[in-house]
């Protein structure tokens, strides 16, 4: 069976609740399973690619250093959205795995090209 194109739409900062580590889970899942995963980051959860969170302040792991484990399981493509940037200041140079910045309309694009898409 041929890998499924399948992304993962976050949406939730960090540390609002658990909806940015049960997808981080399921994408390492995901990816364990031969298929073509991608995750499109928007909104709020722009705040998870910031490398240096302090999340050991609030008694939580730090999502942005766990994200750098994706490539390892053949998770390399990471979208984000240049305007959610924009508008929480922040810059992509500083991010702590690489991106791809898109458009909202290369969003929606991105999003259709897709056999499965699941937003968290």
């Amino acid at each position: 069976m041929p890998a499924r194109h399948v992304l993962f739409v976050l949406r939730h900062a960090p540390y609002d609740g658990a909806a940015a580590w049960e997808a981080l889970d399921a994408m390492l899942v995901t990816g364990v399973f031969d298929q073509q995963v991608s995750a499109l980051f928007l909104d709020d959860a722009v705040w998870q690619l910031l490398p240096d969170q302090q999340a050991d302040r609030i008694g939580r792991r730090n999502v942005g250093k766990a994200l750098t484990a994706l490539p390892d399981y053949g998770i390399e493509q990471l979208f984000v959205s240049s305007s959610a940037l924009a508008q929480r200041g922040i810059d992509a140079k500083g991010l702590a795995v690489p991106v791809t910045l898109v458009s909202e309309t290369e969003a929606a694009s991105l999003i259709q090209r897709q056999d499965v898409v699941l937003s968290g």
